[in-house]
């Protein structure tokens, strides 16, 4: 017999019912899209203002005004410096990322961030003229902030369109996005009021949207291509069914699994866009120092001028994809200067071969993740805004003709979906499932994390118990901690494990780890493979203070007149949940004394005599033996229970 005595370290809030309506966010880097579902509604894609689809994530402070989408994008020529963009590419970053290098270096954005003490991260510079109509008395903005701005403008627009205050969202996240980065968002919506459900990959959220009317036999794999504005993405997914149901009817479910994923940073449209700017920036350089006779500067070093240059590019762009050649023309650049300039759309692939040379290794890397090759897919679907530049869509095309071995069946690029709006409306769904106000088609999704997680303990030597020599082994069983040459002391002590492998599945089964130990411990939760995890990644993704070890110790120590009892046991119990992140759930302390209880004797046989009378007996009495006897087994079973129960 055991008797177990626990004490409970951490406890876990429960979360609050969700409200009637949800909404999915696709929070891109340049664009913002968001899905509406409600009750006895289809799922709709909310028009914001001016009756836009989507929205631009940007926000600008002009003249004692907040602006949002096209009014906020349009202030990014005429006052970059109280204009804010690209703002997810701050979100849980530091100061000396790659991202924020690249923005700030070769986007020459004006905007300028710093490393805030009080808060241990990345702070974004606030003009004067941004904060002066507001009352100022600061001079930076947290990333949190202006994000929650913007989300909270999407609450805003989705109560303008559908007449109701909405709480619950779910909001797409990229595939590289890290549990710092997660986090991040998170507080970001916290700050707008909303209360996000769940965290989904933006290309997991296209698959269940496109696997919502299919159901297929046969498992069938589907590669889905997301070139988005900062990168490009893709995903193996595949789908097959299963059977749900009772005795009287079965029901044939559909379902999907992430098998591999690839990615690539700096490969989006927003990159190719500043190749382009970097010709138009030259060719400006050129006119401007023939006007002057050699005595003009360099626009990069212009906030203005090359905020129009960076517009006007993406505007060419966009025209390429359905036309060979474009003028470019903007009217007084600099310098009481007009630029002109005849741009083909071989120049804009020259001029950004380094960045689509990066275009197909996202979709090698699926593959190889997946352990498949181009002749096990069934179907290729193609979204983003990134895949309307025709070389991507070439490149696509001989990749997969390369790699097939059926020539004369070859992968066609799917447009089964509308490649904006398909990860905000499979994000909408999603939230449908998971609230508790809908009752919806069931879907079953299966994805999993990128990176292995593991956590590594050590004693925390700030704790009183440490300070003083470490531990209680004395007043248990054991004997005292000799302190040989060869034995650890406290600071030396810890521990490692291996909580999620890479390709863990999301919302799994809690992981716990058990140990002996009698000290308040520190608990760090790192990645594992630091090699493989994107740049500028930390490798420490939380750390937890856990006390109240070696108080339980010193109270079970002197309870132990004994000697008898072992040293405590710690658990810790952590989880990975449906947004990707990590975090210890539970922590216990227990010590279980065993000892041994005699056995009853034997019963003796019953007489012959006793044998007819019993045989003799009445139902009624017959029954009332059943009865005492399953009371009987009643009553040994709360002694147990109470025994195993936490106290």
């Amino acid at each position: 017999m055991q008797r177990s005595v626990v004490a409970l370290l951490l406890a876990a809030a429960t979360a609050p019912l969700a409200s009637s309506n949800v909404i999915g966010i696709d929070f891109g880097t340049e664009f913002m899209k968001v899905a509406l579902v409600q009750p006895g509604s289809p799922l709709e894609i909310v028009t914001n203002t001016v009756s836009k689809r989507k929205s631009e994530t940007v926000v600008a402070f002009v003249r004692g005004e907040r602006l949002f989408a096209s009014d906020a994008y349009g202030s990014l020529s005429r006052k970059p410096e109280q204009s804010y963009a690209r703002l997810t590419e701050y979100l849980g970053r530091s100061e000396t990322h790659p991202s924020i290098e690249t923005l700030r270096t070769k986007s020459y954005f004006p905007t300028t961030t710093r490393f805030n003490e009080s808060r241990g991260a990345l702070a974004i510079a606030a003009p004067k003229s941004t904060t002066e109509d507001y009352g100022g008395g600061w001079d930076e903005w947290q990333p949190e902030e202006l994000v929650a701005m913007v989300l909270t403008y999407a609450k805003d627009i989705t109560r303008a369109y559908g007449g109701n205050v909405v709480r619950d969202c779910v909001i797409t996240v990229p595939m590289s996005a890290t549990q710092i980065e997660r986090e991040a968002l998170l507080a970001a919506a916290e700050l707008a009021d909303l209360r996000v459900l769940s965290l989904i990959e933006a290309n997991t959220a296209a698959a269940l949207q496109f696997g919502l009317d299919r159901k297929f036999d046969e498992p069938r794999k589907v590669l889905f291509y997301n070139a988005g504005s900062e990168s490009i993405q893709a995903s193996v997914v595949e789908y097959s069914t299963f059977v749900e149901g009772t005795k009287v009817k079965n029901k044939t479910i559909g379902q999907f699994e992430v098998l591999g994923k690839g990615w690539a940073r700096g490969a989006g449209g927003f990159h190719v866009d500043l190749a382009l700017a970097e010709t138009i920036a030259d060719a400006f350089n050129e006119q401007w120092k023939k006007k002057k006779k050699g005595k003009a500067g360099d626009v990069r070093t212009l906030a203005r001028p090359m905020a129009k240059i960076r517009a006007s590019a993406k505007k060419t762009k966009e025209v390429l994809s359905a036309n060979e050649k474009i003028p470019v023309n903007i009217p007084s650049l600099h310098d009481d200067i007009d630029f002109h300039m005849m741009v083909t759309r071989k120049d804009l692939e020259a001029a950004a071969a380094d960045v689509l040379a990066k275009a197909m290794q996202p979709v090698q890397d699926a593959l190889a993740k997946a352990n498949a090759t181009v002749d096990d897919l069934h179907g290729v679907e193609i979204i983003g805004g990134g895949v309307r530049v025709p070389k991507i869509q070439e490149m696509l095309r001989d990749f997969f003709a390369a790699g097939r071995t059926n020539k004369s069946d070859p992968l066609e690029l799917g447009l089964h979906l509308n490649g904006d709006e398909a990860p905000a409306l499979g994000a909408a769904f999603h939230g449908a499932n998971v609230s508790t106000s809908f009752r919806v088609r069931k879907v079953g999704m299966l994805d999993y994390a990128q990176h292995a997680l593991g956590v590594r303990m050590t004693n925390d030597l700030y704790a009183e118990s440490v300070r003083e020599g470490g531990g209680l082994m004395g007043f248990f069983k054991g004997g005292t901690k000799k302190k040989d040459d060869g034995d650890e002391s406290p600071e030396d002590w810890h521990k490692r494990a291996t909580l999620f492998k890479a390709g863990a599945r999301l919302g799994a089964k809690p992981r716990t780890i058990a140990f002996h130990h009698d000290a308040d411990i520190v608990c760090e939760l790192a990645y594992d493979d630091v090699d493989k995890l994107p740049p500028g990644t930390p490798k420490t993704v939380a750390l937890y203070n856990i006390s109240g070890i070696a108080a339980f110790a010193a109270d079970m120590a002197k309870q132990n007149t004994t000697g008898q009892l072992p040293r405590p046991k710690v658990q810790l119990s952590f989880t990975l949940d449906a947004s990707g992140i990590a975090s210890l759930s539970k922590a216990e302390v227990s010590v279980v004394e065993e000892y041994e209880v005699d056995a009853p004797p034997p019963k003796a046989e019953p007489k012959a005599e006793d044998n007819a009378t019993a045989e003799n007996a009445t139902e009624a009495n017959a029954t009332d033996d059943a009865e005492a006897a399953e009371a009987a087994k009643d009553d040994d079973k709360p002694a147990e229970a109470a025994a195993e129960a936490p106290t």
